[in-house]
């Protein structure tokens, strides 16, 4: 039986084998090409390759994993040393759901989310766009409460935190829907590489700022209608949310 690094080089043999297949069809060597393809369909018959496999070992090769900064003023508050744990908390769980990771940044509220280029550019227009959402229904959900005669003075500390909850919730019921659809199924075996390769790279090359929640939730109701309303967004990766 072979083991997994020598899969893992018969893989990468085989995307160049049917790459210079490729190549050799498109120069109109149709010998040249029928002997690459059939030398790289023997090896994936040998080792038990999917075409799937190849195209995601391309899909990581064109996809480096990286990363990149969102200032506070991005997503609405000005740039700062001071650092809101609940943000950073959103920023976390809608960047796992696209494969990616999410830390603070040392001295500055800025948030730096790693993943694939296409993943991570992904993740950071959700987080944006649910940061806008949580502050534009905040302030509607603001003025219901001063009709309702309700307090406010801890209204902004108990919607935020609710919010970021329900979108959490949210995260990891997709999370655990999505692998058991794929117990069976090689996929989750690449969902669950997907994000240790990026693991992989904030291991290797960064110094994590990791912030702590402390504190009152704040208001109880406005907690409850945050929760709701984060539970209620819309997001995910093509439709779903990274396992």
């Amino acid at each position: 039986m072979a083991t997994t690094l020598d899969k893992d080089k018969a893989l990468d043999r085989v995307a160049k084998l049917l790459a210079h297949a490729d190549s050799a069809r498109t120069i109109g060597s149709l010998a040249e090409a029928e002997t690459f393809a059939a030398v790289a369909h023997r090896m994936m018959a040998e080792f038990h390759i999917s075409m799937s496999d190849v195209e995601h070992t391309a899909y990581e090769a064109a996809e480096p994993v990286g990363d990149r900064s969102v200032a506070g003023d991005d997503f609405g508050y000005a740039a700062s040393t001071r650092r809101l744990p609940w943000v950073l908390s959103l920023a976390s769980a809608v960047a796992v759901a696209h494969f990616c990771r999410a830390f603070g940044s040392q001295g500055s509220n800025a948030i730096r989310v790693i993943g694939p280029a296409t993943d991570r550019e992904q993740a950071i227009r959700v987080f944006l766009s649910l940061m806008w959402a949580r502050d534009a229904l905040g302030r509607k959900e603001y003025t219901r409460f001063r009709r309702e005669g309700l307090g406010t003075s801890g209204f902004w500390t108990g919607w935020n935190r609710g919010f970021v909850a329900g979108v959490r919730e949210k995260v990891e019921a997709e999370r655990a829907r999505v692998r058991q659809d794929l117990l069976e199924c090689t996929a989750l075996v690449r969902l669950d590489g997907a994000l240790a390769r990026v693991d992989g790279h904030v291991a290797r090359t960064l110094r994590i700022v990791q912030l702590h929640s402390a504190g009152s939730r704040g208001d109880d109701e406005a907690y409850r209608r945050g929760h709701a309303a984060g539970r209620g967004s819309s997001f995910g990766h093509g439709g779903e949310l990274g396992a």
